[in-house]
């Protein structure tokens, strides 16, 4: 099997190639990718949670084997920002923690707010 070209991560001893969220996952995690503001030790169960369903969207493409479980072994507070940040980079989408240009809006004109 052929991977999708993405970002070389490693994760559990082994490293993965993860692509970009395709627009499908994009749509389907859109409310949970706004939630998502840093990554830190009082993330509440639900932050937690969206975290690893954005890097499980994104591992699914390439490794449909992964499960939510895998990723909460794998994650901790030493490499999640890290990963959660270049996935969101490699979608398009504004790593998390990183501050918006105040005229990123009225450049594009469509005053959305990338997360």
């Amino acid at each position: 099997m052929s991977l999708i070209s993405g970002i070389d991560i490693p994760l559990g001893g082994k490293t993965y190639t993860i692509p970009p969220l395709n627009f499908a996952a994009l749509k389907r995690l859109q409310p949970v990718i706004e939630s998502l503001t840093e990554v830190k030790a009082a993330m509440s169960s639900a932050q937690i949670d969206g975290v690893v369903q954005v890097i499980q969207a994104a591992m699914h493409r390439n490794y449909p084997e992964i499960i939510a479980d895998d990723i909460l072994e794998w994650l901790d507070l030493g490499n999640a920002a890290t990963i959660l940040s270049a996935i969101m980079a490699n979608s398009g989408i504004k790593p998390v923690g990183e501050p918006q240009a105040e005229n990123a809006s009225q450049s594009t004109g469509t005053g959305s707010t990338p997360i």
